[in-house]
């Protein structure tokens, strides 16, 4: 793949997976609001992840071993699930912007952040993860 754009896309009950598709450079879902999880991951060459409009998902949130991402912008994610933002070892680069995300629970593996990612925007400008883990 080379291109994922996705404006019609409000729900999705299922999990979406992008994944292995080393030509991707960015992911735009710009009316999805819910979803039943999100997985991008292994993806050599993407750089940005637009999902502007997504608050809610299920199921799992999971971005990481994405080695050029520079921006992923969930700015209305209030709740996210199980969540995994890679770290600054697989993804070296990563500016995320989570200001609104509430309520989800931290997902434990070497591959992610702790809930103090220094790279994550959290709400109210803070770093980390949650503003508040439930």
């Amino acid at each position: 793949l080379i291109s994922i754009s996705a404006p019609l896309l409000q729900r999705a009950s299922f999990r979406i997976s992008i994944r292995q598709n080393d030509l991707l450079p960015k992911i735009d879902l710009p009316s999805l609001s819910e979803a039943g999880g999100v997985q991008i991951v292994f993806n050599e060459n993407l750089k940005k992840i637009s999902l502007p409009r997504l608050t809610t998902i299920n199921g799992g949130f999971s971005v990481d071993s994405n080695p050029k991402l520079t921006k992923l912008c969930a700015s209305k994610l209030v709740n996210g699930g199980s969540v995994c933002i890679g770290n600054d070892l697989n993804q070296p680069f990563l500016d995320a912007d989570l200001s609104e995300l509430v309520t989800g629970s931290f997902f434990p593996s070497t591959v992610c952040s702790d809930s103090n990612a220094a790279n994550v925007c959290g709400a109210g400008g803070t770093t980390g993860v949650f503003s508040a883990v439930g």
